[in-house]
Protein backbone atom coordinates (compact mmCIF):
# COMPACT_ATOMS: atom_id res chain seq x y z
CA UNK A 1 0.00 0.00 0.00
CA UNK A 2 1.08 3.44 -0.59
CA UNK A 3 0.96 5.97 1.29
CA UNK A 4 -0.12 9.65 -0.53
CA UNK A 5 1.99 12.41 1.07
CA UNK A 6 -0.73 14.96 -0.05
CA UNK A 7 -3.77 12.96 2.30
CA UNK A 8 -1.93 12.88 5.38
CA UNK A 9 -3.10 16.25 7.54
CA UNK A 10 -0.59 17.48 10.23
CA UNK A 11 -2.24 17.60 13.90
CA UNK A 12 -0.72 20.34 16.20
CA UNK A 13 1.24 23.52 16.01
CA UNK A 14 5.08 23.07 15.39
CA UNK A 15 7.44 24.99 17.78
CA UNK A 16 8.16 27.38 14.69
CA UNK A 17 4.08 28.58 14.86
CA UNK A 18 4.09 28.93 18.49
CA UNK A 19 7.12 30.50 18.38
CA UNK A 20 5.58 33.42 16.03
CA UNK A 21 2.52 33.39 18.11
CA UNK A 22 4.14 34.08 21.29
CA UNK A 23 6.28 37.24 19.38
CA UNK A 24 2.95 38.43 17.86
CA UNK A 25 1.33 38.35 21.46
CA UNK A 26 4.46 39.86 22.91
CA UNK A 27 4.38 42.99 20.36
CA UNK A 28 0.82 43.54 20.92
CA UNK A 29 1.43 43.22 24.70
CA UNK A 30 3.65 45.73 24.46
CA UNK A 31 2.19 48.55 22.26
CA UNK A 32 -1.13 48.14 24.86
CA UNK A 33 0.92 48.70 27.69
CA UNK A 34 3.16 51.58 26.25
CA UNK A 35 -0.67 52.98 25.08
CA UNK A 36 -2.08 52.86 28.55
CA UNK A 37 1.31 54.58 30.06
CA UNK A 38 1.15 57.59 27.78
CA UNK A 39 -2.71 57.76 28.60
CA UNK A 40 -1.96 57.54 31.87
CA UNK A 41 1.14 60.43 31.54
CA UNK A 42 -1.42 62.74 29.87
CA UNK A 43 -4.75 61.72 32.30
CA UNK A 44 -1.78 63.03 35.31
CA UNK A 45 -0.96 66.08 32.97
CA UNK A 46 -4.10 67.30 32.83
CA UNK A 47 -5.11 67.12 36.66
CA UNK A 48 -1.45 68.83 37.44
CA UNK A 49 -3.16 71.31 34.91
CA UNK A 50 -6.46 71.63 36.70
CA UNK A 51 -4.69 72.07 39.98
CA UNK A 52 -2.29 74.80 38.99
CA UNK A 53 -5.54 76.47 37.21
CA UNK A 54 -7.94 76.12 40.69
CA UNK A 55 -5.25 77.92 42.79
CA UNK A 56 -4.57 80.68 40.08
CA UNK A 57 -7.93 81.31 39.92
CA UNK A 58 -8.39 81.34 44.08
CA UNK A 59 -5.32 83.34 44.20
CA UNK A 60 -6.26 85.88 41.98
CA UNK A 61 -9.07 86.61 44.09
CA UNK A 62 -7.09 86.53 47.28
CA UNK A 63 -4.38 89.32 45.85
CA UNK A 64 -7.75 91.33 44.97
CA UNK A 65 -9.08 91.12 48.00
CA UNK A 66 -5.36 91.73 49.76
CA UNK A 67 -4.00 93.98 47.12
CA UNK A 68 -2.63 96.99 49.60
CA UNK A 69 -0.84 94.52 51.58
CA UNK A 70 0.67 92.79 49.01
CA UNK A 71 1.81 96.16 47.31
CA UNK A 72 3.67 96.91 50.68
CA UNK A 73 5.28 93.22 51.12
CA UNK A 74 6.14 92.72 47.61
CA UNK A 75 9.90 93.66 45.36
CA UNK A 76 10.30 92.87 41.85
CA UNK A 77 13.46 90.73 43.31
CA UNK A 78 11.72 89.41 46.41
CA UNK A 79 7.79 88.05 45.94
CA UNK A 80 5.48 87.84 48.20
CA UNK A 81 4.64 84.31 49.10
CA UNK A 82 1.14 83.33 49.20
CA UNK A 83 0.63 79.87 50.39
CA UNK A 84 -2.47 77.51 49.68
CA UNK A 85 -2.92 77.90 53.24
CA UNK A 86 -3.79 81.10 53.37
CA UNK A 87 -5.81 80.53 50.21
CA UNK A 88 -7.72 78.34 52.11
CA UNK A 89 -7.93 80.36 55.50
CA UNK A 90 -9.29 83.47 52.91
CA UNK A 91 -12.12 80.96 51.65
CA UNK A 92 -10.54 81.33 48.40
CA UNK A 93 -10.36 77.06 48.18
CA UNK A 94 -12.24 74.74 50.21
CA UNK A 95 -11.33 73.21 53.09
CA UNK A 96 -9.32 70.14 52.60
CA UNK A 97 -8.04 71.22 49.46
CA UNK A 98 -4.69 69.53 48.77
CA UNK A 99 -1.45 71.93 48.38
CA UNK A 100 0.39 68.78 46.46
CA UNK A 101 -0.47 67.95 42.91
CA UNK A 102 -0.58 64.37 42.08
CA UNK A 103 3.04 63.87 41.15
CA UNK A 104 3.25 65.17 44.98
CA UNK A 105 4.96 68.73 44.35
CA UNK A 106 3.87 71.06 46.72
CA UNK A 107 1.88 74.26 44.93
CA UNK A 108 2.10 78.06 46.21
CA UNK A 109 1.76 81.37 44.55
CA UNK A 110 4.45 84.20 44.30
CA UNK A 111 3.54 87.93 44.02
CA UNK A 112 6.89 90.18 42.48
CA UNK A 113 6.12 93.84 42.10
CA UNK A 114 6.27 95.16 38.49
CA UNK A 115 6.54 98.74 38.73
CA UNK A 116 5.26 100.94 41.56
CA UNK A 117 1.84 100.01 41.55
CA UNK A 118 1.44 96.72 39.54
CA UNK A 119 1.73 93.02 40.85
CA UNK A 120 1.91 89.77 38.85
CA UNK A 121 1.25 86.21 40.02
CA UNK A 122 3.11 82.80 39.51
CA UNK A 123 1.62 79.64 40.11
CA UNK A 124 5.20 77.63 41.31
CA UNK A 125 4.99 73.79 42.05
CA UNK A 126 7.98 72.46 43.50
CA UNK A 127 9.26 69.11 44.64
CA UNK A 128 7.96 66.14 44.05
CA UNK A 129 8.12 64.29 40.69
CA UNK A 130 9.92 66.01 37.67
CA UNK A 131 7.84 66.61 35.21
CA UNK A 132 9.56 66.17 31.43
CA UNK A 133 10.05 69.14 29.18
CA UNK A 134 6.98 67.69 27.01
CA UNK A 135 4.20 67.16 29.97
CA UNK A 136 5.14 70.76 31.07
CA UNK A 137 4.65 71.62 27.45
CA UNK A 138 1.33 69.59 27.52
CA UNK A 139 0.06 71.27 31.32
CA UNK A 140 0.72 74.76 29.84
CA UNK A 141 -1.44 74.70 26.75
CA UNK A 142 -4.39 72.93 28.85
CA UNK A 143 -4.01 75.81 32.00
CA UNK A 144 -4.66 78.55 28.37
CA UNK A 145 -3.00 81.38 27.81
CA UNK A 146 -1.84 81.96 31.39
CA UNK A 147 0.35 79.13 31.37
CA UNK A 148 3.69 78.79 30.90
CA UNK A 149 7.08 76.31 32.44
CA UNK A 150 10.16 76.83 33.15
CA UNK A 151 11.83 74.34 30.51
CA UNK A 152 14.79 72.04 30.83
CA UNK A 153 16.45 73.63 28.07
CA UNK A 154 16.49 76.97 29.29
CA UNK A 155 16.42 76.89 33.19
CA UNK A 156 16.40 80.50 33.89
CA UNK A 157 13.64 81.50 31.76
CA UNK A 158 9.62 81.24 32.28
CA UNK A 159 8.38 80.71 28.74
CA UNK A 160 4.25 80.66 28.14
CA UNK A 161 2.30 81.26 24.93
CA UNK A 162 1.52 85.03 26.00
CA UNK A 163 4.82 85.75 28.10
CA UNK A 164 8.31 85.09 28.34
CA UNK A 165 10.53 86.69 31.50
CA UNK A 166 13.84 85.82 33.38
CA UNK A 167 13.35 84.23 36.60
CA UNK A 168 17.09 84.41 37.76
CA UNK A 169 16.47 87.48 39.38
CA UNK A 170 14.10 86.56 41.66
CA UNK A 171 14.84 85.49 45.37
CA UNK A 172 12.60 82.87 47.05
CA UNK A 173 13.00 83.47 50.67
CA UNK A 174 13.11 79.67 52.31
Amino acid sequence: MKTNLKTIHQAGLTLLEVLVSLGILATITTGIAASTNQQSEKTKASVVALHVKMVGTAAAEYIKDNYSLLLTTAAATQPALIRVSDIITAEKLQPGFNSRNTRGQETCVLVPKQGSNNLTSVVITEGGELIDDLSLGQIASEIGAAGGAIYSLAAGNMRGDMFHFLCRNIYIQP
